[in-house]
């Protein structure tokens, strides 16, 4: 992986440059664009600087400002809080085509359209004194407040501050509104988690390794300005974290102190619950910086937000529409497409164009602009609502989620049948894969941590048949349009008080290719539901708690509600509906110690069955392709 993403960097992939193609369907198939506003500037002047917090930490910042900005206009700012440095220098040649690839078209877009932008190296970060003690701590989200009294009080500011982020940078856009700044107008939290134990950390109560190992490197990598030790050989194309001019940074001193920086993966392992406090940290769970516990405070606040996310992006799918649906306040908007964490890539396998064509850059200017600058360009206009339906390859929009559907069960019947009437009861003893099993490092998991844009398709599953439990059904006779959160009530014994489930559900074609239109991941000892909890979801509440762990019974059946994550996926007639089963995902989950080695999965009447959200109507679009 190192070598390819040293060709890749050597062949200037930052220039985001990618071959010509003939398209007949992209992710903008379908949208309604609207006309933007022209450009006013060309380009941008960047300033850095050191900004003394109310503790005397100093954070780094980077100022940059239309460039030719004539002396007495105030523009409005965006605001951007990063932990993996507010920008990255390198080397010659490289300098003349790398550039930051989540940001930079974006921080280009606003510029020229006649905003500040300014990004912010948080504390214990980057250019930044201080220590990282943990995501979103309350220091870092007062020093956001600081930072936009800083800018308002600027001779370029109009006293309106949005703030915009992806993933660990949108939750901090969404801390930064708990501050109650009344600059702070609207924000943009972008393929972010909401609750950070099932959404990032502890997918259906199993440890995401994949994640918390790899998160940790990078991190320990950037707070030491030391990137080989995350990129390999790809880290010869930088010279690492930008200084502030006069100071070079991390000093030794900085370093010393960034030993003490929270290492994730370390605090995580071991933890079986959500409650449950690392060693060495009494009292401590994730549920201190995990933006869902102030979900009632964010939508007091007011501040209307562009909610997006992409089906392919990890959890953050579910996290968005939890996000949209507890937080979110009125003027708020939800965008799904078919994109991977970050969306730079459009993950349908039924479109040639892989890299995104839709106009991120141009919705969030006038979601901004409708707030910052009071100008309304048709935002208002917009659905609060729109997705992206994979297989019918074209946007569709409502004023809530999830859109009308009828549900409709397929059940588990013999000689792995999937069927849409229940057969007499049966039983079918399945012996789990003794050797380490993944699923392959391709897909919605992966993409949480894509730096450099690895292909995220949804996999392709046909290879891992012979080692998983299917259950397939006829081919449809006509197209299926899933849209919202399926679910699979699975009813089995096991030889052992716990167990993991990886459930995928996958399109099948005529010559039967597979694809993974959606998943999900239960621990059996979480498998208790209520129907209510602290927030509203789609699918019965979990709560994860040491108080409602459950261990089986060994060798009793046992009935575990698994969550798939939302989706919109159009099956076309003559495919058929698969679902695939596993006890273990080495490629991105911790094993279960003593986890059972043997299933009993019960069949036909009483037994196991999967449940689909049906859409009950097509929903509005500009168009309804079909394939």
């Amino acid at each position: 992986m190192r070598l390819r993403l040293l060709v890749v960097l050597l062949i200037g992939v930052g220039s985001g440059c990618a071959a010509s193609r003939s398209v007949e369907k992209t992710d903008l198939a379908g949208w309604q664009t609207l006309p933007l506003r022209a450009a006013t500037f060309a380009g941008y002047d960047t300033t850095s600087l050191l900004l003394t917090m109310r503790d005397g930490v100093r954070v780094a910042i980077d100022v940059h400002l239309p460039h030719g900005l004539p002396s007495g206009i105030r523009v409005p700012t965006i605001l951007r809080q990063t932990r993996y440095s507010r920008r990255i220098v390198y080397r010659f040649p490289f300098d003349g085509f790398l550039r930051d690839r989540r940001y930079g078209t974006t921080r280009d877009a606003f510029t020229k359209h006649g905003y500040a932008w300014v990004d912010v190296d948080v504390r214990g970060t980057g250019a930044s004194d201080g220590v990282w003690v943990s995501p979103w701590s309350r220091d870092e989200v007062e020093d956001g407040a600081e930072v936009v009294s800083w800018i308002v009080a600027q001779g370029w500011s109009n006293g309106r501050v949005g703030a915009m982020g992806i993933s660990y940078d949108g939750a901090a856009a969404e801390f930064l509104v708990l501050n109650r700044h009344p600059a702070v107008k609207a924000i943009a939290p972008r393929y972010a988690p909401f609750d950070l134990y099932p959404d990032m950390v502890f997918p259906g109560g199993v440890h995401f390794t994949w994640m918390t190992e790899n998160w940790s490197r990078l991190n320990g990598a950037l707070d030491f300005n030391e990137l080989s030790r995350f990129f390999g050989a790809a880290s010869i194309a930088a010279v690492g974290i930008a200084s502030v001019p006069g100071e070079e940074r991390p000093t030794a001193e900085m370093k010393a102190l960034r030993a003490q920086n929270l290492d994730v993966h370390r605090l995580t392992s071991g933890l079986t619950f959500r409650d449950d406090s690392p060693a060495g940290f009494p009292g401590r769970t994730m549920e201190l910086y995990s933006p869902h516990t102030r979900f009632l405070e964010l939508k007091d606040a007011g501040v209307p937000m562009y909610v997006e996310t992409g089906w392919s992006d990890g959890a953050c799918s579910r996290a968005s529409i939890h996000r949209f649906l507890n937080a979110a306040p009125e003027g708020s908007r939800l965008v799904i497409g078919p994109w991977e964490h970050g969306g730079r890539q459009n993950i349908s396998p039924f479109t040639a164009e892989s890299d995104t064509q839709f106009d991120h850059d141009g919705e969030l200017l006038r979601f901004f602009d409708k707030y910052l600058l009071e100008r309304d360009d048709g935002e208002s206009s917009r659905p609060k609502v729109a997705w992206y339906t994979v297989g019918a390859e074209t946007w569709r929009t409502a004023s809530d989620w999830p859109p009308p559907s009828t549900p409709i069960e397929f059940f588990f019947g013999p000689q792995r049948s999937l069927t849409r009437s229940a057969a007499a009861p049966s039983r079918e003893v399945f012996a789990l894969d003794p050797k380490a099993f993944g699923v392959g490092t391709s897909g919605r998991w992966n993409s949480v941590i894509n730096l450099l844009d690895e292909p995220m398709p949804p996999r392709e599953q046909s290879s891992l048949d012979a080692r998983r439990l299917l259950y397939t059904s006829p081919p449809l006779d006509a197209p299926l349009e899933v849209t919202g959160h399926p679910s699979l009530e699975l009813v089995l014994a096991a030889d052992a008080p716990d167990t993991a489930v990886f459930v995928f559900l996958e399109d099948v074609d005529e010559a039967g290719r597979a694809w993974v239109v959606t998943e999900g991941t239960l621990r059996a000892v979480h498998r208790k539901t209520s129907d209510a909890g602290p927030y509203r979801t789609m699918t019965p509440w979990r709560s994860y708690l040491r108080a409602d762990g459950q261990p089986l019974v060994v060798g009793e059946p046992a009935t575990l509600d698994i969550e798939l994550l939302p989706t919109s996926w159009r099956f076309a007639a003559g495919h058929r509906v698969r679902v695939s089963l596993a006890g273990v995902d080495t490629d991105h989950f911790a094993a279960i110690p003593g986890a059972a080695t043997r299933w009993t999965v019960s069949l036909g009447e009483g037994g196991s069955r999967l449940t689909l959200p049906v859409a009950s109507a097509p929903s509005s679009s500009t168009q309804a392709n079909s394939r």
